[in-house]
């Protein structure tokens, strides 16, 4: 039998496990580092204590555990167990235990010195997922500060070695080279063909050879139209599957073993099968080269699943699975070019979610900052500020002696491990309750993207296809042992998922709703809400790349009750002023606002104050600007000038001052000037020049009105206006005559810049620009005193401009004067 890759490495991996407490183990897809080394690791006695398997993927945590409980002819629960979400099973004879991410956060926090277990081994840490990294961190301070014999082990096919030497700084590193078999990789790029008909272009080349095929795609959507698309070509004796997170145990059972009418198979996966999972007799791998990746959308508060290109490690490990039983192919449907293109790893997490939850769980830890621990890669400032402001929000956190600590409900809500916002709808002590709270959870994972019927009542209702599911987690959370959604009252329903999603309240605004936070959801064509419902709650949504708004996926509706009930108690009551369209004058309302929601506005008879009107225009021009104000185009001009004086005179001017600077503090530039403005079109009439100029300070307007001047004065008087806001640093337009006598060029800002000219017909048309008066005068002027002459010969086109008189006079007028 032919030997797996990381066999010839044990001897190596044994020792430095036996010798050292970290190690770092880098072996390519089908190596064996998911099944056969644990196994080996525990029927070899290299630790004396219990080991932790951790499998980021809960399919391939059930996968591996029912494999190598086969090997040893038990059954789950006896030497190997499994610890998963909903699921546990072990028994005083486990020594082996494979755990989801979760839960092994959860077992640290429950137990920080991990009584009884000596090792612990995170398989595919490349995938960076949150929880991985927190229970890493986590793993890493209690191997530093209380079990110096706990051991550490990374394992990948594609680690990023850099990394992960700099979080194990004194781990071993093994790496075991080759794959069972040699797999060829084939290019086949989609160019203008859709995915669909390239896949099925590709499945019919691919039954020309022989083993079973296994084809990713991006998302479950992308399955079934696949499947449909396939299914007519496929013949008699191929059967076609589709694996994903969302399968029941005995269809994915079912999946990973051979088939028993000995038939050939055609697996549609999405990345749920890139790592540990073994699908017997895949020989072909078809990859389309996408995953849908959840991120985290700070502005409307939801995490929403996008599709995006994979890395190239990605496509390495997908490529391994089809060299695992003999030699096989990888057709990819993208060029090399692409391949190039691609980004070696995928971000972590970490950088792109909703770090809420993590943080909670950081403070329940004991720590107070992300960096007290050795996280393999920090979130943002941004990213913690947003965190901690939802916790506070929500009550679970406060802020004692300059430090955030945990308040009892935020303990309470960090102790049950489950996300935040379904831990807050379980804090209603009914029934109700606690079946939303178990059909949220279900729901988290699966979206329900295209349903019909987005009421969540009728949703609940139907949901027969996880009845088990939800039964299971009321008796486990000691609701009830029996589930009955026929039974649940609308008003809990509302009061429990309000705690948790405040600002998803909704109010119809035109054909869609507009939602407390200020984001804007539709209804999908295909559902329905009905008209007479003003205000709903959204618990589910669904957002893209291209568009702000989202589409309603799950809603809860509002009775009038409910808003009056729960809503507008938590709401505030403001004042605010409008300018009425017609009349141009400010009207005074009194508001009753719930976040970006307006529950009621009412006319004031009363007349706003001094500080009311003031607020009221600074509000105004920080909205819309100055483009309608009647000095807008000369605003433009200083400010222009306030650049440039930037430029050449940043001691004195060390910031520069733009139309977005006057907007955002318009309470300094302003504020002092609209005391007295009682309409809208005082307002616009408002001159704004001695509002910016009065704002600097006495230095910098003596030096912007000598330095960079408006106007320029010509030897005969007239003065024209310096536009500095054009293509170039400073011009002016002015009829040549004008010119006539200047002998050296005019300039700005003490002679460092020089004006740009541009010398107009007696008729205003340009005929030269220039930057240097003196070079025209001795060069192109004589053509354009020839030209001159023959259009305008009642003109003075002397042969010696720089010397002569300047003036707009014809040659009549001049002798005349």
């Amino acid at each position: 039998m032919l030997l797996l890759p990381i066999e010839s490495s044990f001897s190596e991996i044994k020792q430095a496990i036996s010798l050292d407490n970290q190690l770092i183990i880098q072996a390519p897809p089908g190596a064996g580092k998911s099944t056969w080394l644990p196994l080996q690791l525990l029927t070899q006695n290299v630790v004396a204590g219990k080991i932790l398997l951790l499998e980021p993927r809960r399919v391939a945590a059930r996968s591996v555990a029912n494999y190598m409980s086969s090997c040893l002819n038990e059954k789950v629960g006896e030497t190997i167990g499994l610890r998963m979400r909903g699921q546990t099973q072990v028994s005083a004879a486990t020594r082996l235990e494979v755990v989801t991410e979760g839960v092994l956060t959860r077992m640290l926090q429950s137990d920080p010195e991990l009584s009884g277990y000596d090792l612990i081994l995170f398989d595919e840490f490349h995938e960076r997922s949150l929880q991985a990294d927190m229970a890493f961190a986590f793993a890493y301070e209690v191997q530093q500060g209380l079990r110096d014999d706990l051991k550490l082990v990374l394992m990948s096919a594609t680690l990023d070695l850099p990394l992960a030497q700099k979080i194990l700084p004194a781990a071993k590193l093994i790496q075991t080279e080759g794959r069972q078999f040699p797999v060829e990789v084939a290019y086949r790029p989609m160019g203008r063909m859709s995915w669909q008909d390239k896949l099925i272009q590709v499945v019919r080349e691919a039954l020309d050879q022989q083993g079973n095929i296994l084809v990713f795609l991006p998302g479950i959507g992308e399955i079934n139209r696949a499947q449909r698309a396939l299914m007519p070509i496929l013949p008699a004796d191929i059967v076609c599957q589709s694996l994903h997170g969302q399968l029941a145990l005995n269809d994915q059972q079912q999946i990973l073993s051979l088939d028993e009418q000995g038939r050939r198979k055609l697996v549609l996966s999405t990345n749920i099968a890139e790592t540990s999972l073994t699908i017997p007799g895949i020989k072909i791998v078809i990859d389309c080269g996408t995953h849908k990746r959840v991120r985290f959308n700070p502005k409307n508060g939801f995490s929403t699943l996008f599709t995006e290109r994979i890395s190239q490690a990605s496509a390495e490990q997908r490529k391994g699975r089809a060299g695992r039983i003999e030699a096989g192919i990888a057709y990819r449907l993208w060029s090399r070019d692409e391949q190039q293109r691609m980004r070696t790893q995928y971000p972590a997490e970490i950088e792109t979610a909703d770090i809420s939850e993590v943080y909670l769980e950081l403070l329940n830890w004991g720590a107070q900052s992300f960096t007290e621990l050795n996280w393999p890669t920090l979130p943002s400032d941004s990213q913690i500020n947003l965190a901690i402001s939802y916790l506070k929000q929500q009550g679970l956190i406060t802020e004692q002696l300059g430090k955030n600590k945990l308040t009892l409900l935020g303990q309470r809500i960090a102790s049950q491990g489950l996300p935040i916002d379904i831990a807050l709808v379980r804090q209603q002590a009914n029934y109700s309750s606690q079946v939303l709270a178990a059909w949220l959870f279900e729901q988290m994972p699966r979206g329900q993207v295209g349903r019909d019927d987005i009421n969540v009542i009728n949703q609940i209702q139907s949901s027969y296809k996880y009845y088990s599911n939800i039964k299971g987690l009321l008796k486990r959370w000691r609701t009830s042992d029996k589930y009955t959604p026929n039974h649940i009252i609308p008003d809990e329903l509302v009061q429990a998922a309000l705690v948790a999603y405040p600002m998803r309240v909704a109010k119809k605004r035109g054909a869609g709703y507009l939602m407390a936070s200020g984001t804007a959801v539709s209804v999908p064509a295909e559902s329905h809400i009905s008209q007479d419902i003003e205000f709903i709650l959204v618990l589910g949504a669904s957002f893209s790349d291209k568009q702000a708004s989202g589409v309603i996926r799950q809603y809860l509706a509002l009775t009038k009750q409910n808003v009056a009930e729960y809503i507008e108690p938590a709401a505030n009551l403001t004042t605010h002023l409008e300018i009425n369209n017609k009349s141009g004058q400010l009207q005074f309302y009194e508001v009753v606002r719930y976040g970006n929601l307006e529950l009621d506005k009412r006319l004031m008879t009363s007349k706003p104050s001094t500080q009311q009107l003031q607020q009221a225009w600074l509000e105004y021009i920080q909205n819309q600007g100055f483009k309608e104000f009647k000095q807008c185009e000369k605003l433009q001009q200083l400010l222009a000038r306030l650049r440039l004086a930037n430029q050449i005179n940043s001691t004195l001017f060390p910031s520069v001052v733009t139309s977005d600077e006057l907007q955002n503090n318009a309470q300094h530039w302003f504020g002092l000037h609209l005391t007295q403005i009682k309409n809208l079109q005082q307002l616009l009439n408002l001159d704004l020049i001695s509002c910016v100029t009065s704002g600097l300070q006495y230095e910098q307007q003596s030096w912007l009105k000598q330095a960079l001047p408006s106007q320029w004065q010509t030897q005969d008087g007239n003065h024209y206006r310096l536009d500095y806001a054009g293509e170039h640093p400073v011009k002016t337009s002015l009829r040549l005559q004008s010119c006539y006598g200047i002998q050296q060029h005019p300039c700005v800002a003490d002679g460092k810049i020089a004006i740009t000219l541009e010398l107009l017909s007696p008729a205003q048309r340009p005929i030269q620009t220039t930057n240097d008066i003196n070079s025209f005068w001795l060069g192109s002027y004589k053509d354009v005193q020839k030209d001159m002459k023959s259009r305008y010969p009642k003109h003075f086109w002397p042969d010696e401009p720089q010397h002569a008189e300047p003036g707009l006079q014809t040659k009549r007028q001049r002798t005349n004067s």
